[in-house]
Order: structure tokens, then C-alpha cells, then sequence
């Protein structure tokens, strides 16, 4: 699984009381944005009924409601903007409509919304705002990541199996699919070191070695970077190259003190798990780790705001669900322009699933309610 937080930069203007006309570029400057959630938000909805964990995919529509994927139970809910359930629509099956173990929505063209699926399905949905299916969209592969850029155009990526004990490189596709005609094709094939097998049965990425990114520019086209390497590309959503630029990171140095906490918190992550015997978790504790390398890749995530600009999530020091996130923010045409950093945890909740919008700041978050953790859809405001 990616190491990612899922924060999705769609553009910000800042709730504080009312919206502040600020400019993402001079937010960013200050050097530290403080979060905290207003309680108004979603009074009266039953967030504990519609959600289960910190794995739904949440998106905004252009109207600013919002779109929430629950997976396990095989459908989509929406909510208004002040975050009042609104329907459900979708279940489990095949068919037109059906959805089965969605991933989070993406909006295309600002004019529909685009389900994955799980990969084996190898297709995914279209719907209207409403919850109204469309059509299906049928691939060659199984998909992942989806991506919206300009044109009607969709990107996906699939791993290629390579066979244990090949090449140490992970190749992954990287298709498009126009969603009028259902054209599909391949733009390109990033490789990305491999460097663990598991058992001679198969393999398994240590991401502290590299892992391929792809974000869509505001002006809908390709931005790809592979964190093993210091520079990132833009391409046209024809796969033309249109420039590079190089980051402005050095690769954090992999400690004896870092492993220690990295360790540390794998094995609490894993007590903390349901659904798994004692075997299964001994097994996950005890196992074969990937090698630990000297040095994390250059970055852990790539995201693009409103206005165009580029932001790097980065590696630090800190390890655990209470640390900051640090960025390193470049202008549209990739000049470095800052680093800035959120602190996640505050007033005893944890955000995941940010949404930074025209309308506002927008999470899923989790609390403690003294039984067990909780999650909801929050309106964040910032200090």
C-alpha cells in the first residue's frame, strides 16, 4: 500500500468565521498551518453508521457536496456542503450501476464522477452528480490510481508481474482511456527498484527505495515523479514530454534511531488490527522485513493545488500518526518557492482524507469516544 496520507489539494480559501481571500503561495510562507474541527459541521448525521475506518475516499463536486466511497459496503453516500447526508446509491454486483469494493471517486472535466473498482474487475463506473449511472468503462488490465487529466481523458496504472526471481525492478503501465470512444492507450513504463523476496514465492516493494507518482497539473496534464530519482516530468496527456525540474530535498539518512521507532510502531500498528488470529499477527510481527536502506526516497507523496502549484510531501525524523506533515512547495513552472508544514494532531483528533477546496478545509478525521475510534467528515478550520 502507498505511503500516503491521500491529501488532495483542489484549491483552498480558508474558513476562519467567514472566507478569507489569501493566496495559496503566501499560506504556505507562513511555515505552519494549525488545524482544528468545527463542531457545527455534519450535527445530526449518523457518522458512525456510514463510516467504518479511515480507508473511505471522500471527494467534492463542483456544487460543493460531497462524494464518499464506503467500500465494504460496495456504494457511495452524498452530502451537502455543511455536511448533511443526503442518499446512498449503488451495491454489490456486476451490472450496470453495481460497484464492487470501490475505491475513492474522482471527477472528471468537473461534469461527472468516475468509480474504480476492484483491479480484477478491470472496468470502472461513470456516474452524474445525482448518483445517476452512466456507462461502464471496460480495460485492459486491471486498474489502479485513476487519475483525471483535460479531454476526456483518464489515466491508469497496472503493475506488470515479473517473475521471482527476475529483474529487481517493478514495471508499471501507464495507460489512458478516453471515457467517449473507450480508446486505451499505453503512454508509458516507469521502473522502480525492487529489492525483496519473500520465501521464493514472491516479492514485496520496500518503498524507502522508490515508488512511481503521478498527479494531474491544473492545466490537466501528466506530472510524474519516481521518489528514487530527484527530478520530476511533465508530459502532455498525449504522453508528449513538456519539461522537467529538479527537487529542492535531501534524502533524509535512515538512522539506527528511526528504524528503532519504525519498528516500534509496526508492532503496535499490528496489535491494533481486527480481524486477524494470533498466527496471522505473529506472522505479520515476526516476519521478513525488506531491507532497510541507508537513505528514504526524495519525497513520500506529489500533489498539486488550485493554483497550480507543486507540492512535495516529505520525509522526516518523526514517526507516528501525531506527526506533522511537511511539504516542499514549487510554482507551476517548478521553482522551488518553500517548505511548509501542517500539524495533524490536534484537540484529539488525527486527520486523514484532507480536502483543501474553494469552499474550505474539509477531513476525514478520527477520535477517541473512551470505547472505541471513531471517524466522521469534519469542517477544518485552521490557526
Amino acid at each position: 500500500m502507498r505511503l500516503r496520507f491521500f491529501i488532495f489539494l483542489i484549491g483552498i480559501m480558508f474558513f476562519t468565521g467567514g472566507v478569507l481571500d489569501a493566496k495559496l503561495i503566501d499560506i504556505y510562507k507562513k511555515g505552519v498551518i494549525r488545524l482544528s474541527v468545527d463542531p457545527s459541521f455534519g450535527k445530526g448525521t449518523d457518522w458512525v453508521e456510514l463510516i467504518y475506518d479511515s480507508n473511505h475516499g471522500i471527494i467534492m463536486a463542483p456544487d460543493g457536496s460531497f462524494f464518499m466511497s464506503n467500500s465494504r459496503q460496495h456504494n457511495l453516500s452524498k452530502f451537502n456542503l455543511e455536511g448533511k447526508y443526503l442518499f446512498t446509491f449503488s451495491q454489490l454486483g456486476e451490472g450496470p450501476g453495481d460497484l464492487y469494493y470501490p475505491s475513492k471517486p474522482i471527477i472528471l472535466d468537473n461534469r461527472c464522477l468516475i468509480v474504480n473498482e476492484y483491479g480484477e474487475r478491470m472496468r470502472f463506473s461513470i456516474f452524474d452528480f445525482s448518483g445517476k449511472f452512466v456507462k461502464i468503462i471496460r480495460v485492459k488490465h486491471s486498474p489502479s490510481n485513476l487519475l483525471p487529466l483535460r479531454d476526456n481523458i483518464v489515466v491508469y496504472r497496472h503493475k506488470q508481474p515479473i517473475p521471482t526471481p527476475g529483474p529487481k525492478i517493478t514495471k508499471t503501465d501507464i495507460y489512458t482511456v478516453n471515457v467517449i470512444t473507450g480508446n486505451e492507450t499505453l503512454l508509458m513504463t516507469l521502473e522502480t527498484p525492487r529489492d525483496y523476496v519473500s520465501n521464493g514465492k514472491g516479492y514485496s516493494i520496500s518503498f524507502n527505495n522508490g515508488y512511481p507518482y503521478l498527479e494531474r497539473t491544473k492545466n490537466g496534464n501528466l506530472l510524474v515523479g519516481l521518489s528514487h530519482q530527484p527530478d520530476i516530468k511533465i508530459f502532455s496527456p498525449d504522453g508528449k514530454f513538456i519539461k522537467s525540474f529538479k527537487v529542492n530535498i535531501r534524502r533524509l539518512r535512515n538512522t539506527d534511531e528511526i528504524r528503532k521507532k519504525r519498528r516500534e510502531k509496526r508492532l503496535a500498528d499490528i496489535d491494533n488490527w481486527k480481524g486477524l488470529s494470533p498466527q496471522q499477527k505473529n506472522k505479520l510481527k515476526y516476519g521478513p522485513l525488506p531491507p532497510d536502506p541507508d537513505y528514504f526516497p526524495y519525497y513520500r507523496d506529489i500533489m498539486v493545488d488550485a493554483e497550480g502549484n507543486i507540492l512535495l510531501h516529505k520525509w522526516t525524523e518523526c514517526v507516528g500518526d501525531e506527526c506533522p506533515l511537511v511539504f516542499n512547495v514549487y510554482s507551476p513552472e517548478g521553482v522551488y518557492v518553500c517548505d511548509f508544514r501542517i500539524e495533524k494532531y490536534v484537540n484529539n483528533f488525527s486527520f486523514s482524507n484532507l480536502l483543501f477546496t474553494e469552499r474550505g478545509i474539509f477531513a476525514l478525521v478520527s477520535y477517541d469516544d473512551g470505547e472505541d475510534t471513531c471517524y466522521k467528515l469534519a469542517r477544518i478550520i485552521p490557526k
